[in-house]
């Protein structure tokens, strides 16, 4: 007795937006979050690609983070856009929009390929996230956002204590002028499982994936201190870096932790679909490490 294919449907629908019968291998078919995109990757030939489709209930998901990273791109300039993976295509299937990329493959995580991400891989993005860190646009409204991002984090009921009070205090930094307000462009998920090999040799070693949540007016420091707690950065080097950063934002090292909270803050004046506890996790692990630094 045959299976049915479980994902049948979904791999029926890309080979009707390939316009020709393609081997699919179905990545994701839903998610626990209802506004995830489906994924699969596409054979033809030689050829891969990976096609994503917006669900029915977020229809435009898809093609809102293709908006995102083209606007991004735009906004980097060429050089680092090169990290930025882009749609080969793009359009609407049944209401629902999608897109096709190409393939990149991702890096392995065994014990050598662990030490390279760590060294080279590492080191790369932070060169790459420094030299985005230099298109901070100065103050005009920042000042307001920040204000009502630190606001809402200090509200949320569920946050640590620590942090709620980290959030009154870092606006009370932005009160006295001990950090400016700024806005850099911000990927906003800047993890391990985003960061995938290039497909040619290029500028960047590495290639950068989920641009859903990107902001081209985002906050300094999120990504830096994500993308540390991912590739688990020596604190040393990650002090470095925020000493950086810092003279780059024009602050004390010691109150970078103020972009770090606005960022957070951001999130909690709109979650999304992120659950409460997700983003109390994600929140405490950032300003734990950052905290880390600062000892």
């Amino acid at each position: 007795m045959a299976t049915l294919d479980p994902h049948a449907d979904l791999i029926a629908v890309i080979n009707e937006i390939a316009r020709r019968p393609a081997g699919v291998d179905v990545i994701r078919a839903g998610s626990t979050t209802p506004d995830s995109a489906a994924i699969a990757l596409v054979r033809e030939g030689a050829a891969r690609y990976i096609v994503q489709i917006s669900p029915v209930g977020y229809p435009n998901i898809v093609a809102t983070a293709c908006e995102r990273a083209r606007a991004f791109a735009a906004a980097i300039g060429p050089s680092l856009a090169q990290a930025i993976v882009l749609p080969i295509t793009e359009g609407a299937y049944d209401g629902r929009s999608f897109a096709c990329f190409p393939f990149h493959a991702a890096f392995r995580h065994d014990r050598w390929t662990w030490w390279y991400l760590r060294s080279r891989i590492s080191a790369a993005l932070l060169d790459w996230l420094e030299d985005i860190a230099r298109l901070r646009q100065p103050a005009g409204d920042d000042a307001h956002d920040y204000r009502q991002s630190l606001s809402a984090l200090a509200g949320v009921a569920g946050m640590d204590k620590e942090i709620r009070s980290a959030a009154i205090a870092a606006a009370d930094k932005l009160e006295k002028g001990d950090a400016i307000p700024c806005h850099v462009p911000m990927h906003g998920d800047l993890w391990r499982g985003n960061i995938l090999k290039p497909a040619s040799i290029g500028l960047q070693p590495f290639a950068i994936i989920d641009w859903g949540g990107s902001r081209v007016e985002g906050y300094p420091i999120f990504d830096l201190v994500r993308m540390a707690l991912s590739y688990k950065l020596p604190l040393a080097q990650l002090r470095h870096a925020l000493r950086r950063h810092a003279a780059l934002m024009q602050c004390d090292e010691r109150n970078v932790d103020v972009h770090l909270l606005a960022a957070l803050g951001h999130y909690a004046r709109d979650c999304g679909e992120m659950a409460l506890p997700v983003f109390v996790a994600m929140s405490r692990a950032c300003f734990n490490l950052y905290r880390k630094t600062r000892e």
